[in-house]
C-alpha cells in the first residue's frame, strides 16, 4: 500500500464517520420531536385525567347527600 492508497483510505474513513454523526444527529432530531409529541399528549391525558377524578368526586359527595 502506498501513500496515495493510505491517503485515500483515511479520507474514507473520515467521510464514513462524518455520515455516521451526521445521521446520528438527524435520529436525535426526529427522537426529540417524538418525545415532544408524547409529552404534550401525556399533559393532555393527565389534565383528562384530573377531570374524571373531580366528577368523580362530585358524583360521590352528591350520592351521599341524596341517601340521607
Amino acid at each position: 500500500m502506498n501513500l496515495t492508497e493510505l491517503s485515500q483510505y483515511t479520507n474514507e474513513i473520515g467521510g464514513r464517520l462524518g455520515e455516521i454523526g451526521d445521521k446520528t444527529g438527524k435520529g436525535l432530531s426526529e427522537i426529540s420531536g417524538q418525545i415532544f409529541n408524547l409529552r404534550n399528549a401525556l399533559e393532555n391525558t393527565n389534565t383528562l385525567l384530573i377531570i374524571l377524578i373531580v366528577l368523580f368526586a362530585i358524583n360521590i359527595v352528591i350520592n351521599f347527600f341524596k341517601k340521607k
